[in-house]
């Protein structure tokens, strides 16, 4: 059973454009980080927009439940939303969101298009996890003693070295910082040793792959490699860092999306 999810909505002026935008969240995160302006500026292009927590993220159920929830959970999560709204979405997933809406697109749910900014690759997440072992070894083995993945984001240096990189300043990276929680420990197993969808699973609608040159988590060849999976292809943004907090990267992918959505309406 589906939990009950925290939804932000909102709706442009006028007539939307086309399908409503459906946004998923990554890893630590939920639907407030897409509040950062993200949001305001697809609405401001024209597009009705949708956020949710994933169960156990935010403000939606589940938190007490969150170690174990699965990425087939948050499958379910986010087909439950797409079903609620009128037509189907444009689903956007950024990192996690982005394998969890992978995973949903290739179960034949529904769709209008996807956009996958800076996902984790369709292959899994054993590249990041070989990173995050050579740069803190001692982080890695807290993660794995504690069930927990917490300790990656846990001091507001390794979030700003994985996620915001090194132009945010040291007062948004402590605000945005005090907002971050726990992932689930299971999710992280279901990337971990996940397998490339199949040929045949993979759904004919449109799609695009948004990476960022300066990702610290994912990198750009992963992201290529998982566009070619799809038989798309990966658009590097120059400098762009893993996470859409700042204003310029967030506006440039804002607008990336409503270019894309535009030509798939």
């Amino acid at each position: 059973m589906v939990p009950k999810l925290e939804l932000i909505h909102c709706k442009p002026v006028g007539t939307p454009n086309g399908p409503p935008i459906l946004l998923v969240h990554g890893g630590w995160c939920g639907a407030w980080c897409w509040e950062y302006g993200f949001i305001d500026k697809l609405t401001e292009l024209g597009w009705e927009v949708y956020a949710l927590s994933l169960r156990g993220h935010g403000k939606s159920e589940g938190r007490d439940k969150l170690r174990w929830a699965s990425i087939k959970n948050y499958v379910d999560d986010v087909r439950s939303v797409a079903d609620s709204l009128p037509t189907p979405p444009l689903i956007v997933g950024h990192s996690m969101g982005g394998f969890v809406l992978q995973r949903y697109l290739t179960k034949g749910h529904p769709a209008a298009a996807a956009v996958l900014i800076a996902p984790v690759p369709a292959a899994g997440i054993r590249g990041f996890t070989m990173r995050l072992i050579r740069r803190h070894p001692r982080v890695w083995l807290r993660c794995y003693l504690t069930l927990s993945l917490m300790p990656v984001v846990e001091k507001p240096d390794h979030f700003r070295e994985w996620v915001l990189g090194p132009e945010t300043t040291e007062e948004r990276v402590l605000e945005m910082h005090s907002h971050l929680q726990d992932e689930s420990f299971r999710a992280v197993v279901d990337m971990t040793f996940a397998l490339p969808p199949r040929r045949k699973d993979i759904p004919a609608i449109p799609m695009t792959v948004i990476a960022g040159e300066n990702d610290a988590i994912f990198t750009v060849k992963g992201a290529q490699s998982t566009a070619r999976r799809f038989g798309v292809t990966a658009h590097v943004v120059p400098g762009m860092p893993h996470g859409l907090l700042e204003p310029h990267w967030r506006d440039e992918v804002a607008e990336r999306i409503d270019k894309f959505a535009r030509s798939t309406t």
